[in-house]
């Protein structure tokens, strides 16, 4: 089922003299089995709109539905088990590594569903399929240190920890951020696995918009609190001038295709991978145009 938010207000502080406003009317949907990119400069209301996925925020006014749970910030939401929303909606806050405590890797991702009362054999089979969701291996893994994996294992740890509780929908809040270049590849392909081998629905928030651009189906930029455009990525980074007044950048390939475009190049800007950028550029360069010999 879809996750639909329908004029969602919210106010830190409320009733203070310091309550300020950090969601404005905002309103999106997401569709069920999608992987959608969060964008937009820091302050915008990112890491506050994510938060009301799983119930850590409630809304001050609005609504957020989320299957079938209903989050109105009323009186009416007490009956709401935010426990079985917190299962059916997993969040990954930044740098997740940081929260792991236990002596093994199988005592870390068992502890959560540990924690539901599960028998022995269930919280097992959950850590291992866990464990091939993020790609690592339980056998090689399980029994080592958290601490003695490097940075994209232990992101991956981390990572599997939450799809141990079975969510159907994920929420990766800055997934690659203070990853090397390796790292950051690894997780970004295990991300498409669990989109579209394990059909989680998958939410990214990121200020690497080389990432988004490659990887979601549709995007959604935030500016003060609002949704401001929304769109493919082709659809988002075809209007160069208006990501740069909402203070983004644009990936690096679409700079490089717009730039070539204004220089009479007949090129397509809607290409965000790099081996694909390359093709569509010695496409072109096989071909008579105005902008000058190839």
């Amino acid at each position: 089922m879809p996750i639909k938010i329908h004029q969602l207000n919210y106010v830190y502080q409320l009733g203070t003299p310091l309550a300020r406003q950090a969601l404005f009317n905002l309103d999106l949907a997401i569709r069920e089995g999608e992987l959608v990119g969060i964008i937009g400069r820091t302050g915008s209301g990112k890491s506050t709109l994510i938060q009301h996925l799983n119930g850590l925020l409630k809304p001050t006014s609005g609504t957020v539905v989320v299957d079938e749970f209903v989050l109105t910030g009323t009186k009416r939401d007490r009956n709401l088990s935010y426990r079985e929303l917190r299962q059916r909606v997993g969040v990954v806050f930044q740098y997740p590594e940081q929260q792991l405590f236990e002596e093994t890797v199988f005592d870390d991702i068992a502890f959560g569903p540990r924690n539901l009362g599960l028998t022995p054999d269930v919280v097992e089979r959950r850590v291992q399929q866990a464990l091939e969701m993020v790609g690592l291996e339980p056998a090689e893994i399980g029994s080592r240190s958290p601490l003695q994996l490097s940075g994209g294992q232990m992101r991956r740890v981390a990572l599997a920890g939450v799809l141990a509780m079975h969510p159907q929908k994920i929420v990766l809040d800055e997934p690659t951020a203070g990853l090397d270049p390796g790292s950051r590849e690894s997780i970004l392909d295990q991300i498409v696995v669990l989109n579209r081998r394990w059909r989680l629905t998958v939410i990214i928030v990121s200020h690497q918009m080389e990432e988004v651009a490659r990887l979601a189906d549709r995007l959604f930029v935030l500016d003060q609190g609002r949704v401001v455009l929304q769109g493919t990525p082709a659809e988002v980074f075809g209007a160069p001038e208006k990501v740069a007044e909402l203070g983004l950048e644009l990936p690096v390939t679409a700079c490089l295709l717009h730039q070539l475009q204004g220089q009479g190049w007949p090129v397509r800007t809607d290409i965000f991978e790099p081996e694909a950028v390359v093709a569509e550029i010695v496409r072109v360069l096989g071909l008579p145009f105005g902008g000058g010999e190839g």
